[in-house]
């Protein structure tokens, strides 16, 4: 099959893709993006590099359009294409596989290429609202380094909760504190260690559990610290019940097969000042909605239209809190950009919150459906995939 692949490899960003011009000659996803007329070549990262769209050209005409014999337009199309149907098919595995329907969930869009293909693998999977978070190039990150001391030590177990022969509850209370107490006791003594107080250190204990001898296991929040009587023991198997339902069906529960622990896992922590990203601005309304000015316009080729759109340009610190832009539109801000894909909806939120809603939802569910046949084994490429025939 003669067709465009997208990665594994990666140009990185040394030499990087080769409208960089450091010496990077294979095609990749931002050389498509630049030549469908997202990206503006002089403000590129703040306007701190600047993309040179004939190297794009060469390498796309090069390696993809002349082996599939398309232009160069096509082929940047189909590389656009690729991308967010191997992106929606990862999420759609690991999404579906726990058992959500992927149409009924929020995705939340972050990374540097992120908000210029959410509009596209959202609307392959039939999802019609994606959130792009404050700082979404560097979200990763910040929730790092956002992030508290977490110790998590657990223990493999055997233990039977619920025997459905005798139908009686086996479950020994004094052993299972027992580990309990173990693993409680390493994660405090680690941040002991790293020079906190152990009046400080707070834990959550979680059990992973399963019906009879069944596969799956879900991992269960217990209502209490220590089991202290048989009314614990109760209470974690109803916990275990609801939380097995809420994630395969309220009929799918079996506590007649049996009720096990596999592994017993405490979490323990300190709590330590986070930045927040909450604002105290009035949150968007349709009465406080703001129609901002464009900055400018460009030819912009989507992938579910043969002829290029004439495609307003914003800036982003020229918006405000209830800008709402129809698509579609490009917002250019000096850490990514944003693809308004034609049908869908961009709007600022209070603390710079972007949401974008599809107000046009193209064959929702049969996408789906038909991704759910033939879901593959295979991770969401990273931005910088070489494409290649």
């Amino acid at each position: 099959w003669r067709t465009v692949e997208v990665g594994p490899e990666s140009a990185g960003s040394d030499p990087g893709p080769a409208c960089y011009g450091r010496g990077g000659s294979q095609p990749t996803v931002t050389d498509a993006n630049l030549l469908l007329g997202y990206l503006d070549p002089e403000y590129y990262a703040d306007g701190s590099l600047d993309l040179d769209p004939m190297m794009a050209d060469i390498a796309l005409e090069e390696h993809v359009a002349q082996p599939l014999d398309i232009s160069v337009v096509e082929a940047a199309r189909l590389v656009k294409r690729k991308v967010d149907a191997t992106m929606a098919d990862a999420i759609f595995k690991e999404v579906a596989t726990r058992g959500f329907d992927p149409r009924k969930v929020v995705l939340v869009s972050y990374g540097g290429a992120g908000p210029a293909h959410c509009c596209g693998f959202a609307r392959e999977l039939g999802v019609i609202q994606v959130l792009v978070p404050p700082f979404s190039s560097v979200f990763s990150a910040f929730g790092a380094a956002n992030l508290g001391q977490l110790h998590i030590h657990e223990r493999s177990a055997y233990l039977v909760v619920y025997n459905p022969l005798t139908r009686e509850i086996t479950l020994d209370i004094e052993q299972v504190n027992g580990v309990i107490e173990e693993v409680e006791t390493l994660g405090r003594d680690d941040l002991v260690r790293q020079g906190f107080a152990a009046a400080d250190v707070q834990h959550q204990l979680e059990f992973d559990m399963r019906y009879g001898n069944q596969l799956v296991q879900l991992s269960v929040l217990s209502p209490v610290r220590r089991l202290q009587s048989i009314d614990d023991i109760l209470g974690m198997i109803e916990e275990f019940n609801a939380t097995y339902a809420k994630r395969y069906g309220e009929r799918a529960a079996a506590p007649e097969a049996g009720v096990k622990i596999a592994s017993i896992r405490v979490l323990s922590w300190v709590p330590s000042a986070q930045v927040s990203l909450r604002s105290q601005d009035a949150a968007t309304d349709e009465a406080t909605a703001v129609q901002p000015q464009a900055a400018g316009e460009r030819q912009c080729y989507f992938t579910h239209d043969e002829e290029p759109h004439a495609t307003p340009i914003y800036k982003w610190a020229d918006l405000v809190v209830g800008s709402r832009l129809d698509g579609p539109a490009i917002v250019e801000a000096s850490h990514t950009t944003f693809v308004v894909e034609p049908g869908w909806e961009f709007q600022l939120d209070a603390g710079d919150l972007v949401r974008l809603i599809d107000r046009a939802p193209r064959e929702r569910g049969a996408r789906t459906q038909e991704r759910g046949a033939r879901s593959r084994e295979r991770g969401a490429p990273t931005q910088e995939r070489n494409a290649r025939t």
